[in-house]
């Protein structure tokens, strides 16, 4: 995972300056495209406003023409006034073209045609002149030939000016149209490009992170399954920081764990060897090798031995627990009858319910499965155990079988007072009592549930409680139904002391 040296905000401001860069681009590549769209508008207008003055100045000249017919034809002194107004203009129109074509580089069809204006222009002078002299007018009428050449000349130099420039207001059109299809190609490529880099980019950023993130949520799990984590992450953004602080933290964990077994078994080896040794001495003492008890040393010796007995369970406990955290807990995998194992439990704690006044009721018939007979027993026996302790005198247990095509479900039901809904999820953890404001703390490390649930994992089954619908509490498990062969034997059995 190489590449994520860039913390997560630098790849998120990378994300968005990215795109506006490329919107930079593209605003300077518009603004060139649109300045060159303008010129061409420009020129296309300038060639336009040249063409109508030439045109207006040729329109002046064949109507100063005929004014000057006019006025000898009618001898109105009127059509003198028209022919200045026209001089005017056509000087004004002179003026106007100049500025018009002054940096052309082509001048020199306009310096003919500004030429022959400019002798049509000083014709009209002479010409108005003479107007006023009614007494010459063969001066007159030579001045007018003069003047009708002139206006052909000038009219031919118009027309090469206004080919030209129609020419070049068509090239101007032409371009114009072509800067439009480019503009509009331009801002269309640029949105398709923007929102494809985008998409891709932003892919790109959430697939990587959430790849990254994904990892922790797959380490997260192993931690709380004791497995092996993944391979630290490279980089050194957020998520590589928290992948590291993450594997520190599962390493402290990990060397906590392996102190804690370490001290278990010591603590449990050491308290085993002389507890073992104090156990066979009560047994000694118990059948008379050190003389017979009174009926108070006998009922002290009584109690000493059950204390012996919980210790020593208490610590095969621990062995248990200690041992699914670290491996997979042995099992000793034969076909065996499901009902007679769950008669062999009852008849453990058969003494205890009598003890209590609390029935026991069996339903269930003769099933064959494979499981662990030692680790189911132990199971039952402590369901059935904890069901005593919560059912009130003459109250009935009751252990229930139930087959279905996939798994078997054992039900062990009292009659107690239930456990709440809100200390149902903690009642199979470490630890954990199972009893209320309203009942006594009965004996116990609260280890069995937890072992119970140990022992049906191993099998592969689940195991839960049902309490608060119906007075007393159902604690319930299933075993799989496997194919049953001739024999299956793991390679290392349960320990004795968990029957």
């Amino acid at each position: 995972m190489k590449g994520f040296e860039l913390s997560l905000k630098k790849q998120i401001i990378a994300l968005i300056a990215l795109p506006l860069c490329f919107e930079l681009l593209f605003v300077f590549v518009l603004v060139d495209a649109l300045n060159r769209a303008e010129q061409d508008y420009l020129r296309e207008a300038r060639n336009k406003e040249v063409v109508n003055c030439v045109n207006r100045i040729n329109k002046d000249l064949l109507s100063g023409g005929t004014l000057v017919g006019m006025k000898y034809l009618s001898r109105n002194e009127k059509y003198i006034d028209g022919v200045e107004y026209l001089i005017r203009d056509i000087n004004s129109q002179r003026l106007r073209l100049r500025d018009l074509i002054q940096n052309d580089a082509n001048l020199a069809e306009y310096k003919a045609f500004d030429s022959y204006l400019a002798s049509n222009l000083v014709s009209f002078e002479e010409l108005r002149t003479l107007m006023t002299d009614s007494s010459n007018k063969l001066g007159g009428i030579l001045l007018l030939q003069r003047m009708n050449k002139l206006f052909e000349l000038t009219s031919n130099a118009s027309k090469a000016i206004v080919e030209e420039r129609e020419q070049k207001s068509e090239l101007a059109r032409v371009s114009q149209i072509q800067s439009r299809e480019r503009i509009r190609n331009i801002i269309l490529g640029a949105v398709v490009l923007n929102v494809f880099f985008a998409c891709i980019m932003t892919y790109l950023l959430i697939t990587k992170t959430l790849k990254r993130l994904n990892v922790l949520m797959i380490n997260n799990q192993k931690l709380s399954q004791n497995l092996p984590l993944e391979p630290r992450l490279e980089g050194h953004d957020e998520i590589g920081e928290i992948d590291a602080t993450f594997h520190s933290m599962a390493e402290s964990l990990s060397a906590a764990k392996d102190k804690e077994r370490a001290f278990v078994a010591m603590l449990s080896h050491d308290l085993r060897s002389p507890i073992t040794g104090v156990k066979l001495l009560l047994e000694m003492m118990e059948i008379g090798v050190y003389g017979q008890f009174n009926e108070r040393g006998q009922a002290a010796l009584n109690v000493s031995e059950k204390a012996i007995k919980r210790s020593l369970q208490m610590i095969d406990d621990f062995l248990v627990l200690e041992r699914s955290e670290s491996t997979d807990i042995p099992l000793t995998m034969e076909v065996h009858d499901l009902a007679e194992t769950l008669n062999e439990a009852i008849s453990f704690v058969s003494n205890q319910a009598e003890q209590k006044s609390v029935s026991i009721k069996s339903e269930f018939e003769s099933f064959d499965l494979l499981y662990d007979e030692a680790g189911i027993v132990r199971v039952v026996t402590n369901l059935i155990t904890n069901a005593i302790k919560f059912s009130p005198p003459q109250g009935t247990v009751t252990v229930m079988l139930e087959a279905g095509e996939m798994c078997v479900r054992i039900t062990v039901s009292d009659e107690g007072d239930g456990i709440p809904v809100e200390k149902q999820s903690l009642v199979f953890d470490r630890y954990q009592q199972l009893q209320t404001s309203d009942t006594p703390k009965h004996e116990g490390f609260g280890l069995g549930l937890p072992i119970c649930k140990t022992i049906v994992s191993a099998h592969g089954g689940e195991i839960g409680i049902e309490s608060g619908v119906e007075p007393g509490s159902r604690f319930w498990f299933t075993i799989p139904i496997r194919e049953l062969p001739a024999s299956s034997t793991s390679r290392i059995e349960l320990p004795k002391e968990l029957v």
